[in-house]
C-alpha cells in the first residue's frame, strides 16, 4: 500500500478533472529492489508573461508486510514555464523641457500636460486595470484632477489604443536637472508594462541678477618685504532687482568657500560687514557692492590655495537664495617659510667587553630631530651611516612624513650589533637626516668601546711516580696504583667556563677510580683548581717510557667560543708476559655534535698476552644512549684467531646523538670468545654541542575572535598564525620544521601538517610562513591557546605561545558537525563532480525548539557551486531535546590543477534564537599536470666561442605552477658553464631571480619559485636560457675555404644534455626531453682543382628547391657526390660510383631542407673538390 500524494500547484490544472491527488505505486506490493510508478497528467492553466518555475512535490507513506506504518518520505522536481510576448505596449507625450520665463520669475510651459498612450498589439482583446505616473514628488504637484495612480478597468481592442493625461506644476528649484518620468500599466493578469520619457527642466530664474569680480585673482607673498601683496583686495558684484516687483528690504551675503581660514575682511575698511542691507530697491535698479578683504597674517602654506566669493540674498524674511555667481582666487604659499633641521644621537657612552659579550649587546640607537625652522619639513629621510663598526640588525633608514615648525620628532631606534674590537678605542656614530626639497643636517655621536677579552688558562701536570716494574714472582706491577694531577690557574681577565680535563684511553694504563674526563667548576681572574686521577698499568709485552697526554676544553670570551690546551707526562714502564686477554678501546676525545656532524670510526683490540692462541674471538660494541650505529653495522664482528703475542681488530662507524649541553659519553666493547666475555674495554667522548642552539622564534596572530553579525561565525575567521626563525648561530640550521597546535582542534588548521623551514645561513632569517586557523564558534567565552613549536631532526628546539580570547555567542546551547561523503579529502578530476555535504545538528537544550532552519553560512564560491538553497528547514520540528538530525547540501567541484582548502561553515535557528555554527577544512587535491623539462635537439656551436641553450617547458597541462627546479648534465670536457640568461623568457615575468648552481662532474642545477599566482606556463618561449663557452678543439685548423688540395676537413663534436627534474610543486607528473648541441671546428676546403676534375658548379645558384649540379673529369674514376651543411653533416648522398671521362650533371633537390649555406663535395680516389651553395628559401 505504497501511496504518492502529488500536491497540484497553483498554475496547473488537471488534463482530467476527474483525476485523483493520490494515487497507489504500481506494482502493489512493491518488492525489495524495484522501482514503482504513479503518473499524473497536468497542464498549463494559462499563459505568463514572465518565466516561471513551477515546483511539483510529493509526500510518499506506505507499511511493511506486518501492516506496520512506515516513515513518509518527501521528493520535488521543478518545471520551467517560459514567459510570452506581452499583449499591450505604451509610450509617453510631454514637453521636451520646461525654459526660465524671466517676467514671471517661473518656467514655462507650467503647469504642463503628459499623456500617455497604451496600445494592443495582441490578437485578442486585453484590459487594462491600473496605470501610475512616477516624477520626482519633491519636484513635481499633480493636479487633484490627474492623480498620480489612476484606476481604469478598461478593454483594449485589437490594433486600438487609449490615451491617459495628467496635469503637472514644476515646483521652485534653483538648479538645472532632467527628470525621468515612469509610467506603469498592469493588466488584468497582473503583468506590469513600464514606458519611459525625459524631461529637462532649467533652474528658476532668481529675483537679482548678478555678476561678481575680484580685482587679485592671485595673491603671493614678497619675500622681500616680507607680507603679501596686494595687502587688500576688493570682491566687486553688480546686482539687478530683476523680480519686477519693488523690494523693501534686501540682505546681501559675501560667502566664503575658504576650509583652511586663509583670508579675512579688512578690519580698517568702515561699514565692511559680510551682509549689507538695501532698502527700496526698484524693478529693473542696479546696485554695486564691494567688500574688502585680507590675508590672516603671514600664512603657512606649502602649496598654492583657491579661494571661491559667492553672493546670496533674502528679501522680506524669506530663505537665503544662492544668486548664481561666483569667482575664484589663488593665494600661493609663503616660499621663505623653509624647514631647518637639527639632530641629536641617544645612545650609551661606552660599550664594555663583561665576561663573554658585550654589554649593551644589541645597541639601540635613538634619534631626536628638531625642526627650528619656519617652515614644515615633509618626507624626511633618516639614515645611519654604516661601516664595518657596527652591523644594522633591522632597518638602516626611517622616513617621517611630517615634522611641523619649531616641533621635536623622536625617530624610531636603530638597532644595530657590534661587531668585535681587538683594540679599545673610540668609534663615532652619524647619523644623517634630509628632505626632498633640499634640507639636510647630520649629528655624530663619540663612543668608547672596548676591546674583546679572551681567556687565558694555564695548566701543569704532574704524577707521583716516574717509573712502575713488573714483579714476576707476584704477577702484580710495583706499585699498582698511583695518581695523576692537573693544576688549572687562571690568569687572564675574563671568566673560564666549562673546564673539563680527558684522559685519553691507551693500552698501558687504565683509570682506577671513575670516568676519564673530569670537570672543573668556573674559574674567576686569579683563582685555581686542581684534578686528580689514580690510575693502574696495563699488562703488555712493551718496554719504555709511555706516554700520558691530557686534553683539556674550556670556554670564554667573545660568544663563550671553545679552547683547547693540554699537558702530558712520560711513565717508564716494564713489560709482562703470558698475562692473559687485554682489551683495547679507541674513540675520538671529543666530538662537536651539530647538524653537520657525520659518522665516527670506533675501533677496539683484542691482545693475546697468553702463551696459547686464542680461538672463535669476536667483539661486541655496547653504543649506549648516546650513540647510533650508522646503517648496516652489525653490532657484533667476529675476529677470528688470535696467535700469541697477536692482536685482533674491529671497527665500527658509529653516530653521536644530539646534546643540548657538554656530555661525557661512554662506549664499551664486550671480548667474546665462543660467545663467552671473557674482557671489556670502554672509552669516554667528551660531546661537545654545536653553534646551533641560536635560533629565535618568533610568532603572530589575532589577540581576539570577534563575533559576525551572521550566526555561527567570527568576523575576523579564518585567521593566519606566522612564524619566522632567525639563526643567530655560526652554522647553517637545517633540517627545520614547525607544527602548529590550536587548543587541542586539529581540524581547525590548515595545513595540518608541519611546515618545513629552508636552511637558514648565520645571521639569516627564514620568510614569514602561516597555517590558517578556523575555530569553531562557542556559546560561552573562553581563550584559546595556540603553539607554535620549532623542531630540528625530532628534537624540540623552540616555541611560542599566543593566548586568544574568543567571543561567546550566548546563543542556543545546540551544536552541530560537518562532514564530506567519502571523507574531507576530495580528489578533482576534468569536468566537475559534485557531492554531498552534511550537517548533524544536536539539541543540547532541555526543552523542545520549534521553527528550525539550518544555513550553510560559508561555502567558498570561487571554489565549488552550491546547487541547493543555502537556508533549510530542519527535518525536525518540534527539535526535541537530546534529538539529531542531519540536512545535507550539494555541491558542484570543478578541476583543479593545484590543492585548494575549502571551507564550510553552518548555523542553526530557532524561533527563540539563533545557535552557534560549526565549520571545518575540507581539502581539494589538484589534478595532477603532466609536463616536461625539454632541451631542444637542434642547438649549434662552434669551438672557442659562446653557447646558449634554450631550456623549453612542453606538455598539455602547463597550468599553476608556483615553483620549478631541475638539473641539466653536460659534457664538461666540451664545455664550461656560465650561467643562465632571462631576458626574453618566462623568468622575466614574476619569478625570483633563479638559483644557480654548478654541480661538480658536468651538472647545472637551476631553482625559481613564482612570485605571483600560479600560472600557466608557456611552451612557446624558453623558460630561461643556460649559457656555456666552448672549450678551443686542439685539433682544429686555422685557414678557412684556403687554396689547398688536402682533403675535406672539418672537425666537429657532439654534447648531449640529459635533464633531469628534482621535483615540482603539486607533485606534477614530470618528464624530461634531452637536447643535444652540434660543436663544428673551421673547415679546410679545396678551392683549386684536384687531379683527375677540372670543373665543379651548379646552376642555378642562389637556387629555391632545385638545382643542377656539374662536373667534369679527365679520366675514369670513383665519384662520390654528397651534400654538407656548415656544421660538416652530410645531409645528402646524391651520386656515387664509377663514371667515364667527360661532362656529367646530377640534379639536387632540397626539398624539406631549411634555407642557408651549403657545400656540395666532389670525391675520387686521388681529390677532393668543394663548391659552395646557397639556397635561397
Amino acid at each position: 500500500d505504497v501511496e504518492a500524494r502529488y500536491t497540484l500547484p497553483p498554475q496547473l490544472e488537471f488534463v482530467n478533472p476527474a483525476d485523483a491527488e493520490t494515487k497507489f505505486i504500481a506494482p502493489n506490493p512493491l518488492p525489495a529492489g524495484e522501482t514503482g510508478v504513479a503518473t499524473w497528467r497536468v497542464r498549463v492553466k494559462r499563459l505568463s508573461f514572465n518565466d516561471r518555475t513551477i515546483e511539483h512535490n510529493w509526500v510518499v507513506t506506505g507499511s511493511d508486510e506486518k501492516s506496520r506504518a512506515l516513515d513518509e518520505a518527501y521528493t520535488k522536481c521543478v518545471t520551467i514555464a517560459p514567459g510570452i510576448t506581452p499583449y499591450l505596449e505604451c509610450s509617453l507625450a510631454m514637453p521636451d523641457s520646461l525654459q526660465p520665463v524671466f517676467e514671471t520669475g517661473g518656467v514655462a510651459p507650467n503647469p504642463f500636460t503628459v499623456t500617455g498612450t497604451i496600445t494592443n498589439i495582441g490578437l485578442a482583446a486585453k484590459s487594462v486595470g491600473t496605470v501610475e505616473l512616477n516624477l520626482d514628488p519633491s519636484q513635481f504637484v499633480f493636479d487633484s484632477a490627474t492623480p498620480r495612480f489612476q484606476s481604469l478597468s478598461e478593454t483594449i481592442a485589437p490594433g486600438s489604443s487609449i490615451d491617459i493625461q495628467w496635469i503637472v506644476t514644476a515646483q521652485y528649484s534653483n538648479t538645472s536637472r532632467t527628470h525621468m518620468a515612469v509610467m506603469q500599466v498592469v493588466d488584468d493578469e497582473s503583468t506590469l508594462f513600464a514606458c519611459e520619457s525625459n524631461l529637462f527642466v532649467s533652474e528658476f530664474p532668481n529675483d537679482l541678477s548678478c555678476d561678481l569680480a575680484v580685482d587679485a585673482e592671485i595673491v603671493s607673498f614678497d619675500k622681500d618685504l616680507q607680507k603679501y601683496v596686494p595687502e587688500t583686495w576688493e570682491v566687486v558684484a553688480d546686482l539687478r532687482n530683476a523680480s519686477g516687483e519693488l523690494k523693501s528690504s534686501v540682505d546681501v551675503t559675501l560667502v566664503l568657500q575658504d576650509p583652511k581660514g586663509l583670508v579675512e575682511l579688512d578690519a580698517v575698511t568702515p561699514n565692511n560687514t559680510l551682509v549689507r542691507n538695501f532698502q527700496d530697491w526698484l524693478p529693473g535698479e542696479t546696485r554695486q557692492v564691494r567688500w574688502t578683504l585680507r590675508t590672516v597674517g603671514i600664512l603657512n602654506i606649502t602649496a598654492p590655495e583657491d579661494i571661491r566669493y559667492s553672493i546670496g540674498y533674502s528679501a522680506g524674511g524669506a530663505d537665503f537664495v544662492p544668486a548664481g555667481c561666483e569667482v575664484d582666487q589663488t593665494i600661493l604659499p609663503n616660499s621663505s617659510r623653509e624647514p631647518n633641521l637639527e639632530c641629536d644621537v641617544l645612545m650609551p657612552d661606552t660599550i664594555r667587553f663583561v665576561d663573554s659579550a658585550y654589554v649593551p649587546g644589541n645597541i639601540v640607537i635613538g634619534v631626536r630631530l628638531r625642526n627650528t625652522g619656519t617652515g614644515d619639513a615633509r618626507n624626511v629621510n633618516v639614515s645611519m651611516l654604516q661601516d664595518q663598526r657596527f652591523t644594522v640588525l633591522h632597518t638602516p633608514s626611517f622616513t617621517i612624513p611630517h615634522i611641523g615648525a619649531q616641533a621635536i620628532q623622536e625617530v624610531p631606534a636603530f638597532r644595530v650589533r657590534l661587531v668585535p674590537r681587538q683594540a679599545s678605542g673610540w668609534d663615532t656614530v652619524k647619523i644623517i637626516a634630509y628632505t626632498d626639497d633640499g634640507a639636510y643636517t647630520s649629528c655624530e655621536y663619540p663612543v668608547f668601546i672596548e676591546a674583546v677579552k679572551i681567556p687565558d688558562l694555564t695548566v701543569i701536570c704532574d704524577t707521583e711516580i716516574d717509573s712502575i716494574f713488573y714483579n714476576s714472582s707476584t704477577g702484580e706491577f710495583e706499585p699498582s696504583e698511583f695518581s695523576v694531577s692537573m693544576n688549572f690557574s687562571n690568569s687572564g681577565e675574563i671568566m673560564t667556563k666549562e673546564i673539563s680535563a680527558t684522559l685519553p684511553a691507551n693500552r698501558y694504563f687504565e683509570i682506577a677510580d671513575g670516568s676519564a674526563v673530569r670537570t672543573l667548576p668556573d674559574l674567576a681572574p686569579g683563582e685555581s683548581g686542581s684534578l686528580v686521577w689514580h690510575l693502574r698499568p696495563r699488562c703488555t709485552n712493551d718496554t719504555g717510557r709511555q706516554r700520558l697526554p691530557f686534553e683539556v676544553f674550556y670556554r670564554g670570551g667573545l660568544g663563550a667560543q671553545l679552547y683547547t690546551t693540554g699537558c702530558e707526562r712520560e711513565i717508564y714502564i716494564e713489560p709482562c708476559t703470558g698475562a692473559g686477554i687485554e682489551a683495547l678501546c679507541e674513540a675520538p676525545v671529543k666530538i662537536t655534535v651539530d647538524e653537520t656532524s657525520g659518522a665516527t670510526v670506533f675501533t677496539a683490540r683484542v691482545v693475546n698476552n697468553s702463551n696459547d692462541a686464542l680461538d672463535d674471538m669476536s667483539l661486541f660494541i655496547q653504543q649506549g644512549q648516546w650513540f647510533q650505529l650508522q646503517q648496516g653495522e652489525p653490532t657484533e664482528k667476529q675476529v677470528g684467531t688470535v696467535a700469541p703475542g697477536d692482536t685482533g681488530t674491529a671497527s665500527w662507524f658509529v653516530i653521536p646523538r644530539m646534546v643540548q649541553d657538554s656530555t661525557v659519553a661512554a662506549i664499551c666493547v664486550r671480548v667474546l670468545q665462543s660467545g663467552n666475555e671473557v674482557q671489556s674495554c670502554c672509552s669516554d667522548v667528551l660531546l661537545i654541542p654545536g653553534q646551533l642552539g641560536e635560533l629565535a622564534l618568533f610568532c603572530s596572530s589575532i589577540d581576539t575572535l570577534r563575533l559576525d553579525s551572521t550566526p555561527g561565525l567570527y568576523e575576523n575567521a579564518p585567521f593566519d598564525a606566522c612564524f619566522h626563525v632567525e639563526n643567530r648561530g655560526s652554522i647553517t640550521a637545517e633540517g627545520l620544521y614547525a607544527e602548529l597546535e590550536y587548543s587541542g582542534i586539529k581540524k581547525s588548521v590548515v595545513p595540518v601538517l608541519p611546515i618545513p623551514v629552508l636552511p637558514i645561513p648565520p645571521g639569516g632569517r627564514s620568510t614569514w610562513q602561516c597555517w590558517k586557523v578556523l575555530p569553531p564558534v562557542a556559546r560561552l567565552p573562553r581563550h584559546d591557546t595556540l603553539t607554535i613549536s620549532l623542531y630540528k631532526d625530532s628534537v624540540l628546539i623552540a616555541t611560542c605561545t599566543k593566548i586568544i580570547y574568543a567571543e561567546g555567542s550566548g546563543t542556543l546551547n545546540v551544536v552541530c558537525d560537518v562532514s564530506l561523503d567519502g571523507g574531507d579529502t576530495v580528489q578533482t578530476v576534468r569536468g566537475t563532480i559534485q557531492r554531498t555535504i552534511s550537517v548533524e545538528f544536536t539539541n543540547l537544550e532541555s526543552t523542545a525548539l520549534t521553527g528550525g532552519t539550518a544555513t550553510l553560512s560559508r561555502i567558498s564560491p570561487e571554489l565549488v557551486t552550491l546547487i541547493d538553497s543555502p537556508t533549510r528547514p530542519l527535518p525536525a520540528d518540534p527539535f526535541l531535546p537530546g534529538e539529531s538530525v542531519t540536512v545535507t547540501w550539494t555541491v558542484e567541484i570543478p578541476e583543479l590543477f593545484r590543492e585548494r582548502n575549502l571551507i564550510v561553515e553552518a548555523y542553526s535557528a530557532f524561533d527563540s534564537g539563533a545557535a552557534p555554527g560549526c565549520n571545518r577544512w575540507l581539502s581539494l587535491l589538484g589534478i595532477t599536470p603532466e609536463i616536461d623539462i625539454a632541451v631542444p635537439q637542434d642547438n649549434f656551436a662552434r669551438f672557442g666561442r659562446r653557447a646558449r641553450i634554450p631550456v623549453m617547458v612542453t606538455g598539455a597541462d602547463t597550468v599553476g605552477f608556483s615553483n620549478v627546479k631541475f638539473t641539466l648534465g653536460y659534457d664538461e670536457d666540451l664545455m664550461r658553464f656560465d650561467g643562465i640568461s632571462t631576458a626574453g623568457t618566462l623568468m622575466e615575468l614574476g619569478w625570483d631571480p633563479p638559483v644557480v648552481q654548478d654541480l661538480p662532474g658536468g651538472a647545472a642545477y637551476v631553482q625559481s619559485t613564482l612570485r605571483t599566482t600560479p600560472a600557466r606556463l608557456s611552451t612557446s618561449v624558453p623558460l630561461l636560457y643556460l649559457e656555456f663557452t666552448i672549450n678551443d678543439d686542439p685539433r682544429r685548423h686555422d685557414p678557412v675555404f684556403v687554396e689547398s688540395t688536402l682533403p675535406f676537413l672539418c672537425e666537429s663534436a657532439e654534447c648531449a644534455f640529459e635533464a633531469s627534474v628534482d621535483g615540482l610543486r603539486m607533485d606534477a607528473a614530470v618528464g624530461t626531453s634531452d637536447g643535444t648541441l652540434y660543436i663544428t671546428g673551421d673547415c679546410i676546403i679545396p678551392l683549386t682543382a684536384a687531379e683527375g676534375i677540372t670543373s665543379l658548379s651548379n646552376t642555378p645558384n642562389p637556387f629555391a628547391d632545385r638545382t643542377m649540379i656539374t662536373f667534369t673529369l679527365t679520366g675514369e674514376a670513383h665519384v662520390t657526390l654528397a651534400v654538407q651543411d656548415m656544421f660538416g653533416r652530410e645531409v645528402c648522398a646524391i651520386d656515387a660510383g664509377w663514371r667515364d671521362a667527360g661532362e656529367h650533371a646530377v640534379e639536387f633537390d632540397a626539398g624539406g631542407l631549411p634555407g642557408g649555406m651549403y657545400i656540395v663535395i666532389l670525391s675520387t680516389e686521388k681529390s677532393v673538390v668543394a663548391k659552395k651553395m646557397l639556397l635561397d628559401r
